[in-house]
């Protein structure tokens, strides 16, 4: 798409009463059109579900760290999946801004929720997360179990690595295949091999 189709399609978006619609907010974001920001982040006040959703996803995938105040506030939502979608575009963000509230929103009702928060942890890298992730490897929900394995080796450190050796006996297969691979991963980074 040339300059006037990415203008035409931001022009849209701008436009007063207009609910614009989720394909537009997607070929923006595709884009990485960063005029799109603000009126993307509007979009998250439409009326309109899927519009809401669409620009949280947008927002991930721009990248901007300005949209973290805006996509902080969607962790607490009453849908589960504006809740995972944020935490999801915060974790594409990657901005250390986001681990407190990220941090908080551990302790989701929903194991499909937390599991995204541990990933967005993860992908953060933030050192904080470790002992919170380290937590969430006695979870009820072995998705949230493999996430936070996955997130011990995404950060590393002596305690992360402690745990994923606990873990790897943990009484799901994909929990411990994640454990094993998060410690392969931790000794490749040491420079040592790996014997269980």
């Amino acid at each position: 798409m040339g300059e006037p189709g990415v203008q035409n399609l931001q022009h849209a978006l701008e436009e007063d009463g207009a609910d614009p619609t989720q394909d537009l907010i997607a070929a923006l974001a595709d884009h990485g059109e960063m005029r799109a920001l603000e009126p993307i982040v509007r979009a998250l006040e439409s009326a309109t579900k899927e519009v809401r959703w669409n620009a949280i996803i947008a927002l991930g995938k721009l990248g901007d760290p300005s949209a973290v105040g805006p996509l902080v506030e969607f962790l607490t939502d009453k849908d589960e999946s504006f809740r995972g979608n944020a935490a999801k575009a915060l974790g594409e963000i990657r901005n250390p801004s986001a681990v407190p509230a990220l941090l908080d929103a551990l302790i989701d009702r929903e194991p499909s929720v937390r599991g995204f928060v541990a990933e967005a942890l993860s992908v953060i890298g933030d050192p904080s997360a470790v002992e919170p992730l380290i937590q969430l490897l006695d979870d009820g929900a072995y998705e949230v179990r493999k996430a936070a394995a996955t997130g011990l080796g995404r950060i590393g450190g002596p305690r992360a690595e402690d745990a994923l050796r606990k873990a790897v006996s943990d009484g799901d297969d994909e929990v411990q295949y994640a454990a094993e691979r998060a410690l392969e991963a931790l000794m490749r980074k040491k420079g040592e091999s790996l014997s269980f």
